[in-house]
């Protein structure tokens, strides 16, 4: 199975050192996203069940649980932030404003991973958010 994550393409069959490979995208999401205050990201492949579980541990406050929210949006599917607000003659997506940030349905972010960041045999992609945790299930074919 093949995917992108934060531009890097990851090779299920490839990864032979997890510890590198967290580092990097640690490295690479803290650049990108410094206001996520990422600590740590695990990588777990799981090689009977042909899925990936890749956990960001990180501190931003949700207060709509089920939906992602924008800066997580923007971590998983790579896009630049000019997506994700309104932009006269741009597409975007839908956003619900609530206390201090803003949420996107579960599966606009969904169709966008797929559409976008699956390269190779990628069947499907789940998330599961908390206030310290966004966590990526990418399942494959």
């Amino acid at each position: 199975m093949k995917f992108l994550m934060q531009g890097i393409e990851i090779d299920t069959t490839k990864v032979k050192y997890k510890p590198v490979l967290e580092d990097v995208l640690l490295m690479v999401t803290k650049t990108y996203y410094p206001d996520i205050k990422l600590s740590k990201v695990e990588y777990d492949f799981d090689e009977k069940k042909n899925s990936v579980i890749l956990t960001f541990y990180r501190e931003t406050k949700y207060h709509l649980l089920g939906d992602i929210k924008d800066v997580d949006a923007k971590l998983i599917t790579g896009l630049p932030e000019d997506v994700f607000y309104p932009t006269p003659g741009k597409n975007y997506f839908f956003l619900l404003g609530y206390a201090d940030g803003y949420y996107i349905e579960q599966k606009d972010i969904k169709d966008e991973f797929i559409s976008c960041q699956a390269i190779e045999d990628v069947k499907d992609v789940c998330f599961s958010t908390s206030d310290s945790y966004l966590k990526i299930m990418i399942y494959g074919k």
